[in-house]
């Protein structure tokens, strides 16, 4: 077996445990995209978020960003008066030591709903056609949000612990510019690897098209340079989806430290 593979009945237990645990992550979702999180606007959703961190006992870390420890990056995050009221959570599930670290990060903001008249189901309904979600945020992104907690709820459920720790990161202000998982770096939070359980039709994508770090070299200094494409989606979350994104937490979580 190569580092990084897992035995076939351990894949077949996590298989399994998602099932079970299906009902709970669906409410657990839904929970989330009923709470408007428009950017600007996160602390309601972000006490969600921390509840249900706390129930998987992990660490928590809740602070709200301070604009001048990103003043070096304001060019590039969109500069606001302070960020009162818009916290970052991270949970952290410890390791029982000598393993790698792994971040799981999502943000918790969303883009503004726009016209009600445009949506055929309320758009914080959260209601469920079918096997799909419906709801501002479902899949932009609460899904992945919830997925990453499961991804530790399922290890846990399994009794499975892990050497190394696994940092769950919600951040505010992504549609913006990124300010809050910048914040969360600035404020120490590093790893081995990371996962951003970002929408991406369940495809694994190693290097995306953003951000980049441009050396002066008259200066010695960084500075970002920063591309983004505004996506206005309102596109339904497959429950199944929000399954498969936690297998993909599982197998990434313990290759980075199982026992």
């Amino acid at each position: 077996m190569s580092e990084t593979s897992l035995p076939t009945d351990l894949v077949a237990r996590i298989r399994a445990a998602a099932d079970a645990l299906r009902p709970e992550l669906i409410a657990d979702l839904q929970a989330l995209v009923r709470i408007p999180s428009q950017t600007g606007d996160e602390e309601d959703a972000q006490n969600e978020v921390e509840a249900q961190y706390r129930r998987l006992g992990l660490e928590i870390d809740r602070w709200e960003p301070e604009v001048a420890d990103l003043a070096a990056w304001a060019e590039h995050v969109t500069e606001v008066a302070d960020y009162a009221g818009r916290p970052n959570v991270v949970g952290v599930w410890k390791g029982t030591g000598g393993g790698r670290s792994m971040i799981l990060n999502a943000h918790i903001d969303t883009v503004e709903a726009g016209d009600r008249a445009h949506w055929k189901h309320e758009p914080l309904g959260a209601e469920i056609v079918g096997d799909r979600l419906y709801g501002r945020g479902s899949c932009d992104m609460k899904a992945g949000q919830v997925a990453n907690q499961y991804a530790v709820r399922i290890l846990q459920s399994l009794g499975i612990r892990l050497r190394g720790d696994v940092i769950l990161e919600s951040t505010i202000s992504e549609e913006d510019g990124g300010a809050g998982a910048l914040a969360a770096v600035l404020r120490g939070f590093r790893a081995d690897a990371a996962i951003t359980t970002e929408l991406t039709e369940l495809a694994v994508i190693i290097a995306l098209f953003g951000a980049g770090l441009r050396l002066d070299r008259r200066f010695g200094l960084g500075r970002w340079r920063s591309t983004s494409l505004l996506i206005l989606v309102v596109m339904p979350l497959t429950i199944a989806a929000v399954a498969a994104f936690a297998n993909l937490g599982y197998q990434y979580a313990q290759s980075y430290g199982e026992d």
